[in-house]
């Protein structure tokens, strides 16, 4: 806040792991300055981070960065007497969540698009960092930037490491937390070979249960029938699960549950016919095989929908509406051919 009452600029580095605070810190610092009437852009490193923050969005889309960032990459949409640039001059500070999870070149591009862009006539030192604009970056540095193939020194080298640049119940969630990392770092049934054995607190298991799926819906969603009218319902609530196959056996559980009208909506699937040898192809990739194939990102041949029933979309629909890649949705109704949603984040 010092460095923005001052107006000369400064990189800030919040870090903590999930469950410690970040999305508070981002919403209160939003608070406290756009209550002043100065403007605050807010960006994440994905869709979904994005969501939970006030008016947020994809670093990507805000500063145009380049999906494929190099080290001579800029940000096209920062560019001499944009609009963006205008924007960008008014602006008293950008946060940046999750911003481990990108490749440095990202924060290199914005960097140097920012400080082309807003140096002005005098023009500005070279040690002044993003024109000059107060950029808080954070996020957990155990998570790191993808790189495929790439090895342990690529994804290293990739990472924003290597750049220049009160709770009631504090207690529990300190300790909760310490034994998570423990497990992620390692540190637990040491000295090990590789696998080990973790004893899991008593207080987050669910012992004898008959049916371990069954155990875990009604515990998340307890009597879900009585309060599936209530849209917020799911809301605050979900079951992270490892695979996509618990996933699927997660959701036939829940709409077993929901006596309602069901339909089925199918896939069209067919050969892309871009590549040529368009014979050869079909008969190695058969539409029927296609219909088996089930991927992350990728959405079942299969998809069984009822009303009240909660869903994701996976594409950037209309942003503007608010309809992105990891918006959750609850289905107000169900047609032949088309199906009604109510946004739900």
């Amino acid at each position: 806040m010092s460095a923005i009452a001052l107006d000369k600029g400064g990189v800030f580095f919040l870090y903590g792991h999930g469950g410690t605070g970040q999305t508070f810190i981002w919403r209160t610092l939003c608070a406290a300055i756009r209550s002043r009437g100065d403007i605050v852009l807010v960006v994440a490193s994905s869709g979904i981070a994005s969501l939970l923050l006030p008016m947020g969005r994809t670093a990507h889309s805000r500063f145009g960065i380049p999906l494929t960032a190099t080290q001579d990459s800029m940000c096209s949409g920062i560019k001499h007497g944009s609009d963006l640039t205008g924007l960008l001059q008014k602006t008293k500070l950008i946060i940046w969540d999750e911003a481990p999870m990108v490749r440095k070149y990202c924060f290199e591009a914005l960097e140097k698009s920012m400080w082309d862009a807003l140096r002005g006539a005098d023009g500005l030192p070279v040690d002044i960092s993003f024109g000059g604009k107060v950029v808080i970056f954070g996020g957990n540095c155990r998570h790191t930037p993808c790189h495929s193939q790439g090895t342990r020194q690529d994804i290293v080298f990739a990472a924003i490491n290597s750049l220049r640049i009160d709770l009631s119940d504090a207690d529990e969630i300190r300790e909760f937390v310490d034994w998570i990392l423990k497990i992620g770092d390692g540190k637990l049934g040491e000295p090990n070979d590789g696998e080990v054995m973790i004893d899991i607190p008593e207080d987050i298991l669910m012992k004898n249960v008959q049916d371990p799926i069954a155990s875990i819906v009604h515990g998340t969603y307890p009597n879900l029938i009585g309060k599936l009218s209530n849209g917020s319902f799911f809301y605050d609530w979900a079951v992270p699960a490892a695979t996509n196959e618990i996933v699927c056996r997660v959701n036939d559980y829940a709409m077993s549950l929901i006596h309602s009208e069901e339909k089925v909506y199918l896939s069209s699937d067919s050969i892309s016919k871009a590549y040529g040898f368009v014979n050869n192809q079909n008969n190695v990739f058969s539409v029927e095989f296609l219909n088996i194939i089930k991927c992350s990102g990728l959405p079942n041949h299969e998809i069984r929908l009822k009303k009240g029933v909660p869903i994701m979309l996976l594409r950037n629909s209309d942003q503007s509406a608010g309809l992105s890649n990891g918006t959750r949705l609850i289905v107000s109704h169900v047609g032949e051919h088309i199906i009604e949603v109510k946004i739900l984040t």
